[in-house]
């Protein structure tokens, strides 16, 4: 399966439109919140892929304006990573973050590159979107989405 995922990655084709900022529909509260002291031994970036049947609505926009209203309640995810005056790692809500997405369109459909579970990271690398400042522990986002659409 993995000489099948390789081929996959190298057929596979994704434009990408530039990312736009996505808010909070409403007000959120802002300040500032302490994370475990495990978080600031063990900083991980995870990338995951959902996939899901083919619709015909706007995906993008209403995955767009479905992820502005949850941000509502879940803002911290629109933060940012800081460090506290003792040099901890928080999260800062106080600024107006935004979460970048991304749209996307694909060549080929999800079917196409065989088990996803075991992607290797040329495919995994078109399918979802790495912010150029993820690894600047200050200025990176906490949450990035692509829809793709294949």
């Amino acid at each position: 399966m993995e000489a099948f995922n390789t081929i996959a990655s190298n057929i596979l084709t994704v434009e990408r439109s530039a990312p736009v900022p996505v808010l909070p529909e409403q007000d959120t509260p802002g300040g500032s919140i302490f994370l475990s002291s495990i978080d600031n031994v063990a900083l991980t970036i995870m990338s995951t892929v959902y996939s899901f049947n083919r619709s015909d609505a706007d995906v993008a926009g209403v995955i767009k304006q479905a992820l502005s209203k949850v941000l509502v309640y879940y803002y911290p995810l629109a933060g940012r990573l800081a460090k506290n005056s003792q040099g901890k790692l928080i999260v800062d809500c106080q600024k107006k973050f935004a979460v970048p997405f991304v749209e996307a369109s694909a060549n080929c459909d999800i079917e196409n590159l065989g088990d996803i579970q075991i992607m290797d990271s040329g495919t995994l690398g078109k399918l979802v979107y790495r912010d150029p400042t993820e690894n600047m522990l200050e200025d990176g986002p906490l949450l990035t989405a692509q829809p793709v659409d294949g």
